[in-house]
């Protein structure tokens, strides 16, 4: 796991560098990173696009994973799964993730921005 911090608590934006995370410069790819004190998965569903979710399923916070295949969030644990909206697809999961973070990466290619 990454821990990434912004450069001010108040911040309402984070951008991270490709450079800190290699893995997401490939598409299908996914991490989970720590950002303002809460784990996050971040997942390169795009060319251009990056989705961000809490990391843990809500049914036992197990951290989850990205299947690309399928374009979903995943529980590797239960099999829960969820769709790139937050809803849940398939449980035991009681519940969705809820919507994913405002992210999106940056027109260099260099940064995904995430709006916390």
């Amino acid at each position: 796991m990454l821990w990434l911090w912004p450069r001010r608590s108040w911040a309402r934006k984070l951008a991270i560098r490709l450079a800190l995370v290699p893995q997401l410069r490939r598409v299908g790819a996914f991490v989970i990173v720590r950002l303002d004190g809460r784990e996050v998965l971040l997942a390169r569903s795009g060319a251009r696009e990056v989705l961000a979710f809490p990391a843990t399923c809500p049914h036992r916070r197990m951290r989850l994973a990205y299947d690309h295949q399928r374009g979903e969030v995943v529980c590797p644990e239960h099999g829960s799964r969820f769709a790139r909206d937050g809803r849940l697809l398939k449980g035991p999961a009681p519940r969705g993730l809820g919507p994913p973070l405002p992210a999106r990466l940056e027109a260099t290619g260099e940064r995904i921005l995430i709006d916390t």
